[in-house]
């Protein structure tokens, strides 16, 4: 008898997001209701002139009722389900009235202060790329002047609509991205923090996705590379089999999580190289992307992992038959910062089309413009070889249209020679052969 099977007649969960990880939502809203159960979906909208592009985002699917007021019946929900960053006041409001959430909580600070987490790993022995620490623009633009190869990254990730991660190459080829950025940022130029960081040369990124309660990390989860270009390449992995580094990180995070009452999910990136040194880059304390779109199916049981997860019982998801592999590519628009973006497909590939900001009418789908050119979408391809995987993604690729899209699938060259090098360094992503290039371009097409 399955003690974690969870009754779900009767019971309502409520989604909190900022648009992003709808689709998620949806897949576990799907179980839920399956049993009984009923959902809610909402995302942030307030301003002094709110526009729709705000107000109905993610609305249109039977899955999810869009809310515009979350806190009006907070009486009537079962289970709040946090998928993304800056609510942690919100969740321990809610877990002080005895509520039962799911999310990082406080622990969201791991992402958002990286200069912290730099700190923190410094202390506890966990290296990461030489860097240093700038306040306001002009001092930074002075350092970078006669230098080259700088990752420059925002200290404070509660800023990080005002600037992705750049690459100064040198002061011919950049400058001219900083002086823009400059002009965007107005005085706060003066004063707004950054971190100047080294690019490491000869290295591969190593990428985990994991459940984690209270310290706990559950037995399985996805090893993945995230590849430029393409997306994510995923394996199912038990716990034990992490590479070393990443088993070592997570146990120095645990207590920390357990003090800050993490019940949510946990990504980590980091850079490794043929010594088999690791250094730590990107901790993600809620859905990642691209990589959620593949726990989706990867792994079974997320309703029942959530639930428990929030009443800080480790219940972790179980692996999915027939998806030991998957691969998502990305669907970009340079037109989708302003421009409505219509997506055509059939049914039958719904479940493999993972929306970002989404809106649907008529059963017609589209993404919604959010200022800013982003990806709209990852296409999802699982099975049990990396081959097998591959030709599923090239089917559902095939089976996806939209106006002015590209969707990255020009990257398996790298992808192969990433898991090489890890198999070769010690970081094993799988043991039995690899298939070719010229064999993944066939399967994708």
């Amino acid at each position: 008898m399955n003690t974690n099977l969870v009754n779900w007649q009767g019971k309502h969960v409520r989604f909190m997001d900022n648009g992003l990880f709808q689709s998620f939502a949806r897949k576990v809203a799907q179980e839920t209701i399956a049993g009984g159960g009923t959902c809610d979906y909402y995302t942030p909208w307030q301003s002094s002139f709110p526009r729709s592009a705000q107000t109905r985002l993610g609305a249109g699917w039977p899955e999810l009722t869009r809310i515009e007021y979350p806190q009006r019946d907070e009486d009537r929900v079962d289970l709040w389900v946090f998928l993304d960053l800056f609510q942690a006041d919100y969740q321990a409001r809610l877990r002080k009235a005895g509520a039962r959430v799911w999310g990082a909580g406080a622990g969201e600070e791991l992402e958002l202060e990286r200069w912290a987490f730099k700190q923190w790993c410094k202390a506890h022995g966990i290296r990461t790329p030489p860097a240093e620490l700038f306040t306001g623009l002009p001092p930074l633009r002075k350092y970078l002047d006669d230098r080259k190869d700088i990752y420059v990254k925002l200290a404070h990730g509660t800023e990080r609509g005002d600037m992705d991660t750049k690459l100064w190459k040198d002061k011919h080829l950049t400058t001219w991205t900083f002086d823009e950025l400059q002009y965007d940022l107005g005085a706060f130029k003066e004063d707004t923090q950054f971190i100047a960081e080294e690019k490491l040369e000869d290295v591969i990124e190593l990428g985990e996705d994991w459940v984690a309660i209270d310290g706990q990390f559950a037995d399985w989860g996805m090893y993945a590379f995230e590849i430029k270009g393409l997306g994510t390449v995923g394996v199912q992995l038990p716990r034990l089999r992490l590479p070393a580094p990443l088993t070592i990180l997570n146990g120095k995070l645990a207590p920390g999580m357990k003090a800050d009452t993490y019940r949510g999910f946990f990504s980590m990136e980091g850079l490794y190289n043929a010594r088999r040194e690791y250094y730590a880059t990107d901790p993600c304390c809620r859905l990642g992307s691209p990589s959620n779109e593949l726990l989706q199916e990867m792994f079974t049981g997320w309703a029942q992992t959530i639930w428990h997860g929030a009443e800080g019982r480790l219940v972790g998801p179980q692996p999915a038959a027939g998806a030991r592999y998957g691969i998502v590519t990305m669907v970009y628009s340079e037109q989708s910062g302003k421009n409505w973006e219509p997506l055509s497909y059939k049914p039958a590939l719904d479940r493999w089309v993972k929306l970002r900001n989404p809106y649907r009418i008529g059963g017609k789908v589209f993404a919604v413009p959010q200022g800013s050119p982003t990806n709209i979408a990852g296409i999802v391809g699982v099975g049990q070889t990396l081959l097998d995987a591959a030709k599923a993604l090239g089917e559902h690729v095939r089976g996806v249209d939209g106006h002015q899209i590209e969707i990255a699938t020009d990257s398996l060259s790298k992808m192969l020679d990433t898991i090489t090098k890890a198999n070769a360094w010690g970081a094993t992503f799988c043991t039995e052969k690899l298939p070719t290039v010229a064999e993944l371009k066939r399967a994708v097409g």
